[in-house]
């Protein structure tokens, strides 16, 4: 059951570094249940180490590398015939920056098209924003008709949000995008890929607007909901 539970924080594309902590804390709640005589002494562990045919290690490894915008788009026009919520859930990443769950929850009240934005900010954390820390977040003028759409669907909704199925559009959009992957032989880096296809085309947009690199970098940091530069340029802004 916990090495099950390990494959599910893996599918629901964990950090490293989090898996890791999960993978300690249990192996250390083990150690305890056995001194405490909970557990028989001589009982199998409940999470086996690698060699003994348990999961690997993890560890926190920031990859700066996204998907080509002709990736992005060649892998949600495949996703769309047969889910279409989903390929429009992966535009809006794309599009905007926003996390896979910050996207499934958006609502219609959220878009302002005259300004361009979108704005995180309800008290509830119903955008299920990272910490509930709210934030404003830019789209570009030409994405204007698509986030337009988006707002018509949240105001038919009698909740609001953009998405009826939001609660099981995270986990079903990492399914697609992994098999998406494999059948276009693109390398998979999860839903995350499609937020730093966005944070790229943000970091230039910064650059060619005049910005200093850690202006841009802090700039396009803060359009995805972090608030240091560095966390950009680890994460997100390949050094090339």
């Amino acid at each position: 059951m916990v090495i099950a539970y390990i494959r599910v924080l893996e599918q629901q594309e964990r950090s490293g570094g989090r898996i890791g902590r999960v993978c300690a804390s249990i192996r250390k709640l083990d150690v305890a249940c056995c001194k405490t005589g909970i557990f028989a002494a001589d009982a199998p562990p409940l999470l086996p180490y690698k060699d003994q045919g348990g999961p690997g290690s993890f560890h926190s490894e920031p990859r700066p590398v996204a998907y080509t915008d002709e990736q992005a788009r060649t892998m949600i026009a495949h996703i769309d015939p047969s889910d279409s919520a989903v390929a429009c859930l992966l535009t809006l990443m794309r599009v905007t920056g926003l996390r896979v769950r910050e996207a499934s929850y958006l609502k219609a009240s959220d878009i302002n098209l005259e300004q361009c934005n979108l704005s995180l900010n309800e008290e509830d954390n119903s955008n299920r924003t990272k910490g509930g820390r709210p934030r404003p977040v830019i789209f570009e003028p030409e994405h204007k008709a698509f986030l337009e759409q988006l707002k018509h669907l949240g105001e038919e909704n009698p909740t609001g949000h953009i998405f009826h199925d939001r609660h099981s559009l995270p986990d079903r959009a990492r399914v697609c995008v992994r098999k998406a992957c494999s059948d276009l032989n693109i390398l998979s880096l999860g839903t995350p890929g499609f937020r730093k296809t966005f944070a790229e085309e943000d970091y230039q947009r910064n650059i060619q607007a005049g910005a200093s690199d850690q202006q841009a970098l802090l700039k396009t940091a803060q359009q995805l909901g972090h608030n240091r530069a560095e966390v950009t340029r680890q994460s997100y802004i390949s050094p090339s």
